[in-house]
């Protein structure tokens, strides 16, 4: 996948227990990208085509694709039963229950699913039959089920970040409406060498979001790879999420990857942060032995951005404050009124 130039990444949190965890251990969190909150994530759109030939090449992709699973498949436990009763609907006269059964995005049951898949590919003249009953539904069938053997199957694991920290709609949607953080990590060294996770054998794909409105062309059958539509579908969203500028840290595998403490470089506090809130994250970030710089974010008087800013005593003030056990150096405005 195609890297992104960009070697900082602004990740928005909440204030919780999540966010307390992920710092005291160090880890990042990479998400089953089908729970995100725009529905279409991973799911992009796609154009139809009236093509039969370029629909027929697809069907036989995929159905490469889930054959190179079979044998693992048959291994099923309820591999028979699930067989009799899929083909007992493809062999159905009319056909209407068809695409009801099988046209399923639901993928929990990772077994049935893959099942159904490899049944409904190996089944004789299929492609025919399913085409002439309805064409755009035997599309979206094409579809998703290419969508579950990329994404869902190999269960890549997302966690989302920006290229911006003045984003005020991203402080509102992801920070608890400016009461939270957003960390600043450095993802590259100075050689601009990916430096994020604590082993060198769990490196990550960084990769910034296209936005576009315009639908997927998958039956361009000249064009097409695996690798490329795999790549637009962890990376493509609608222009209407254009504003969060969205860099993603891609992952093979769904769960905590453990990051690398240097990476994390600035801690910026959101303007409707408590005054202990600031001070106790910064002092655990120290004595965990983080070398960061706090900062805040601000409104300002002329612009409905945010303004980043280093943090003053009276930004911590009554929160029982000992700058010495922040373990870090003093800005200069303290150094001075020392």
């Amino acid at each position: 996948m195609a890297n992104s130039d960009n070697s900082r990444l602004y990740k928005y949190f909440t204030i919780n227990q999540n966010f307390y965890n992920s710092i005291i251990n160090n880890e990042l969190y990479f998400s089953n990208p089908r729970n995100f909150n725009d529905p279409f994530d991973s799911n992009p759109r796609f154009s139809l085509t009236s093509e039969k030939e370029n629909v027929r090449e697809l069907f036989f992709r995929v159905k490469e694709i889930i054959n190179n699973h079979a044998p693992e498949i048959k291994e099923f436990k309820d591999f028979n039963k699930l067989q009799q009763t899929c083909e007992l609907l493809i062999q159905e006269p009319t056909g209407t229950l068809i695409f009801d059964y099988f046209n399923e995005v639901e993928t929990k049951n990772l077994e049935r699913r893959l099942t159904e898949i490899l049944i409904f590919y190996n089944f004789k003249d299929v492609f025919e039959k399913t085409f002439i009953i309805n064409s755009e539904k035997l599309q979206l069938k094409i579809f998703q089920d290419l969508v579950f053997l990329l994404i869902d199957y190999k269960k890549y694991g997302i966690s989302c970040g920006s290229t911006t920290p003045t984003c005020p709609v991203m402080w509102g949607h992801y920070a608890n409406n400016h009461q939270g953080v957003c960390i600043e990590f450095n993802l590259c060294d100075l050689n601009n060498i990916q430096n994020l996770c604590l082993s060198s054998d769990e490196l990550v794909d960084i990769s910034e979001v296209t936005y576009s409105n315009e639908p997927l062309s998958i039956f361009d059958n000249e064009n097409f790879s695996l690798k490329s539509f795999t790549y637009n579908l962890l990376n493509t969203k609608s222009l209407k999420w254009n504003y969060e500028k969205e860099i993603r840290l891609i992952n093979k595998n769904q769960g905590l990857l453990k990051f690398k403490k240097e990476c994390l470089t600035k801690v910026i506090f959101g303007c409707k942060t408590n005054a202990k809130d600031r001070y106790s994250i910064c002092r655990l970030l120290a004595n965990l032995g983080y070398n960061f710089e706090f900062l805040i974010a601000k409104m300002q008087p002329d612009s409905y951005e945010m303004k980043i800013e280093p943090m003053t005593l009276s930004d911590i003030a009554g929160s029982g404050v000992h700058l010495s056990e922040l373990n870090i150096e003093y800005p200069d405005f303290i150094k001075n009124s020392m």
